[in-house]
Formats: structure tokens, sequence, C-alpha cells
């Protein structure tokens, strides 16, 4: 059974792991901006995240709300490809 984790929870769980290490952060996925942040698609997965900088992770908020389970999945993949195009 998945461990549910609230949205603040997933946040500092993957705080801890790029502190301590366990991951890395990466440039946004679609402009390269090294200062970026973990959009999470599903928070009792808190370590997978895509790094998007905070213009991004804006504009996908606003365009697409917060979709939930695998339609998350299907418009991040769309946004980005759009974004990048």
């Amino acid at each position: 059974m998945k461990k549910l984790y609230t949205k603040q929870q997933a946040g500092v769980l993957l705080r801890k792991a790029v502190a301590q290490g366990k991951r890395k952060k990466k440039p946004c996925a679609i402009c390269g901006e090294k200062k970026s942040e973990g959009h999470h698609t599903d928070y009792s997965k808190p370590l997978m995240v895509v790094w998007l900088c905070r213009k991004h992770h804006s504009q996908w908020h606003s365009n697409n709300g917060f979709p939930k389970g695998k339609e998350v999945t299907v418009v991040l993949e769309s946004f980005l490809k759009n974004k990048r195009d």
C-alpha cells in the first residue's frame, strides 16, 4: 500500500533529500534556469519531481490547476512539449 503524503510532507522530504545529497536539483526542464523547484506529480512519490523554475511552475498551475493521478502525467507531458517548441 502506498504511503500517502500531503503536499507539505512531500516538500519537506524532497528538501531533506536535496540537503543530504540524496537528490540533486536540476535546471528547469523547460528553459534551463538553474534556480528551480520540484513539481510533484504524485505526492505518494515525494522524491520524484519535475524541476521547473518559478515562472514555469506558476504557469503550469495557472494553466492546469492541480490535476490528479494519471491525468497529471498526460497534461504535464503536453505542457513541457508545448513550452519547448
